[in-house]
């Protein structure tokens, strides 16, 4: 399969995946922050969890060394985001897109492949017990899109034994 045609279907599963987690998030509420792993068994589920940036960043440093374990092909990452309605970091004064008071809430679906990555996003308002989609879903292409899964397909893992450490570099 030539690249450019590998890319559209990566995209194509992220739209898909964006359509079922509009459907959970109208039905619970909220979304749980998961990595969905297309591995050589199959789609592995892996949970993710963290309460702050710090927190994010290590549980995607541990997500990079598990792909490379299973030997993963295909990453994708779905969660719920702040995002900032503003133009640029400028306007909106430095301020991170969750203490921005101008911000909106999107599903954020990310992927990643050793060829390409990208994002697909839809912003959507909570009134009460309902779910508002607004706008159409958007998608973007690039590590600007993903920057938060840089470490995937970038980390190599050591093997234990005589010699060797159990490490992640």
């Amino acid at each position: 399969m030539n690249k450019e045609k590998a890319k559209k279907m990566v995209r194509e599963i992220a739209l898909d995946l964006m359509e079922k987690a509009k459907k959970n998030l109208e039905r619970d509420g909220h979304l749980l922050p998961i990595a969905i792993l297309d591995t050589p068994r199959g789609m592995a589920l892996h949970p993710m969890k963290f309460t702050n940036a710090d927190e994010k960043h290590m549980e995607f440093l541990k997500l990079a060394a598990v792909v490379e374990v299973i030997g993963a092909t295909q990453v994708f990452f779905i969660t719920e985001a702040w995002v900032s309605r503003r133009k640029t970091m400028k306007e909106a004064g430095e301020v991170r897109p969750s203490l921005d008071p101008d911000r909106g809430e999107m599903i954020v679906v990310s992927y990643k492949t050793r060829e390409s990555e990208g994002a697909v996003m839809q912003e959507f308002v909570k009134k009460g017990e309902r779910v508002e989609f607004v706008g159409k879903v958007e998608v973007g292409e690039g590590s600007v899109a993903v920057n938060i899964m840089d470490p995937i397909f970038s980390v190599t893992v050591e093997e234990e034994g005589p010699g060797k450490s159990d490490s992640v570099h």
